[in-house]
């Protein structure tokens, strides 16, 4: 099962890579973050639009293995041995360490004692779908640090030290170790009584097509308002030569009616708010029957 699990995921972001760059981009947010904010559609909205030249150049930034713990060809089975958090994640105390035993480790403590900290760094190191910031303490009187920890694991019969930090690269070797809490369980219930349960990973696809219906609204939003929008010459001095040569042009120079504006009806594309037939179509009224001057 975990295997094809790690097949899914690997096939995931083979997938992405066809995908526009902005859609690369929402892939990577849904697998970091598990939703979608409505600050969000607005970045993306605006990297769909960058990527057509309607708006500032962006990099978007595209999902990647670094996102998603696809599990590499490993020596044997891996095992977490501690945590030490060194400083720079929520409240926790500096240079504390959790120790794993070879079976079942067991953390209690009060609410806010600091376990869902320890908790996040895993998450981040180990790549786990809807793995939270890992903030600094915002409520101390210094600045916040960048968090820094050390994982130590076992791979096979050989222990490993790992300098873990917001700026680390991930481990290869972690990406084996699956960290689960409440963020991550892909289980919905509908209703009272029915469960169903949702392959883990194949959630996202939901999740892309509501963001990208998100998006379409939005920009279709925006198109409509743009497309209703008046148009209008901006104003020419009198007596210059481009006043002279739009004098000239059937177009509207400002908003108006199209029932107070005069049709020709040999030349219907023709037509001006005020102006004549002779005026419009360059010919006078009695050169051609049909020439008549509009209501």
């Amino acid at each position: 099962m975990a295997a094809l699990m790690q097949d899914v995921l690997a096939e995931i972001i083979e997938w992405s890579k066809a995908q526009s760059d902005w859609q690369r981009d929402a892939l990577r947010r849904v697998f970091v973050t598990g939703d979608i904010s409505p600050a969000d559609i607005d970045d993306l909205v605006d990297l769909c639009k960058a990527a057509h030249g309607l708006s500032g150049p962006r990099a978007p930034a595209a999902l990647s293995d670094e996102h998603i713990a696809v599990k590499t060809s490993t020596k044997g089975p891996v095992s977490l041995i501690s945590v030490t958090h060194h400083r720079g994640v929520n409240a926790l105390a500096p240079e504390q360490t959790v120790a794993f035993g070879p079976q079942l480790t067991i953390v209690f403590g009060q609410n806010a004692a600091g376990k869902s900290g320890y908790t996040r760094i895993l998450k981040r190191a180990c790549r786990s779908r809807a793995a939270e910031n890992v903030l600094g303490n915002v409520l101390g009187e210094d600045a916040p640090f960048k968090p820094q920890a050390t994982i130590r694991f076992r791979e096979h019969d050989k222990e490993f030290e790992l300098a873990w930090g917001s700026e680390a690269l991930p481990s290869s070797s972690l990406s084996a170790v699956s960290v689960f809490d409440a963020h991550c369980v892909p289980v919905y219930l509908r209703d009272k009584t029915d469960v169903a349960f949702r392959p883990f990973s194949l959630d996202v696809f939901d999740k892309l097509s509501a963001v990208c219906s998100q998006v379409r609204t939005r920009l279709e939003a925006e198109a409509a308002q743009l497309n209703g929008a008046p148009f209008a010459i901006p104003g020419l001095p009198e007596g210059t030569r481009a006043q002279h040569r739009s004098a000239g042009l059937p177009w509207l120079p400002v908003p108006t009616p199209l029932s107070s504006a005069h049709r020709c009806p040999a030349h219907p594309f023709r037509i001006h708010p005020r102006r004549t037939c002779a005026q419009v179509c360059r010919q006078p009224a009695s050169a051609c029957a049909t020439h008549r001057s509009g209501p």
